[in-house]
């Protein structure tokens, strides 16, 4: 890989072309080579052995030479999501080794997530976009020096990589809770306008929703522990649950007797749904049927947030106690024994 990888390796036609379009004239890419770009990352994470210093040295290379053409061959194969998962997750595998290669790595991760749209689309913007936008001090402005033609930024640049991968807008009230998917990829947020939008993390974009249904603002949103449905809390006294692919409620809303729902969430087996307020209650039911299991833990406390146990046998709340001689507060946690 490291000896077959080259800038342009496609031959694109125009920097105004996106991969798409270019498809018919494009140069053909063996399909070795193109193995090995995708799944070079997993055969290292996944292997159970050292990380010598070969690796290392072999990483050092593909990172400082090569990591803009294997970007080429990635984004034409549309895995460039990939590419932020290899590369955070080869960051974590080093860091104790090579702290300053793990951190390069994890730069890398951090600016194709922020042009990740561009460059998914466009072969080109690889030297258009990300590379001439690159932080001033990021290692990526080294390849500057090879691509004597890409655009030149001298000033505005900031000097290191902003941790914030992307600002998502699209509710048209306040976003009152919001929650990763098991697999790190997708975000649920919901709003006090009443929707709830499922977002990709690398993209930024909606790919489901507004979910619509609530009459009311939302109040807590979650995935399912198969990441293919989501929850959500709301003022108007319901729990919905919907599936991510059709955007469509599976069940008749869950009723509470309460307003003031502040959490909601699934059990590890995604087969219980629960249910916290601020009206002293907490109410568990079952996912498929939507019939209540259990209605009341506990009165006298303001619950804020709950969730269940890795196996279901106890259900944790947290409350907090405004003390009447001040602001202080009282943070409680407390477990309690689900029979269900």
């Amino acid at each position: 890989m490291l000896k077959e990888l080259k800038f342009n390796i496609y031959n694109f036609p125009s920097s105004h072309t996106r991969n798409q379009e270019a498809l018919p004239v494009l140069n053909s890419v063996h399909n070795c080579l193109v193995y090995s770009c995708i799944y070079w990352g997993a055969h290292i994470l996944n292997t159970n052995f050292k990380i010598c210093e070969k690796i290392i040295e072999n990483l050092k290379t593909f990172l400082y030479e090569k990591v803009l053409y294997w970007m080429e061959i990635m984004s034409i194969n549309r895995v460039m999501d990939l590419v932020v998962e290899t590369m955070g997750n080869m960051a974590d595998k080093i860091k104790d080794i090579d702290n300053i290669l793990s951190s390069d790595l994890n730069d890398t991760a951090i600016i194709v997530s922020k042009f990740f749209t561009p460059i998914s689309e466009s072969v080109p913007h690889i030297y258009v976009s990300l590379l001439p936008f690159a932080p001033q001090y990021s290692y990526l402005r080294k390849y500057l020096n090879f691509n004597k033609m890409s655009l030149q930024v001298h000033t505005g640049l900031q000097n290191n990589t902003d941790p914030l991968l992307k600002i998502m807008k699209g509710h048209n009230n306040s976003v009152s809770s919001v929650a990763f998917s098991p697999d790190g990829k997708l975000v649920v947020s919901g709003s006090v306008d009443k929707t709830i939008k499922i977002w990709d993390v690398h993209t930024g974009q909606v790919i489901a929703g507004p979910l619509q249904g609530h009459t009311d603002g939302v109040t807590s949103v979650a995935f399912s522990p198969n990441g293919k449905k989501v929850i959500s809390g709301s003022h108007d006294k319901t729990i919905q649950i919907w599936d991510i692919k059709t955007g469509m409620t599976m069940i008749s809303p869950l009723k509470s007797n309460t307003p003031d729902i502040t959490s909601v969430a699934f059990s590890q087996d995604g087969k219980q749904v629960l249910m916290s307020s601020y009206n002293e209650t907490i109410q568990i039911w079952d996912e498929e049927t939507g019939k209540t299991l259990t209605s009341q833990f506990e009165k006298n406390t303001d619950w804020t947030a709950s969730s269940f146990s890795p196996d279901r046998e106890c259900v944790t709340k947290v409350g907090v106690v405004v003390k009447s001689f001040g602001t202080q507060r009282n943070h409680r946690v407390k477990w309690y024994y689900n029979s269900l």
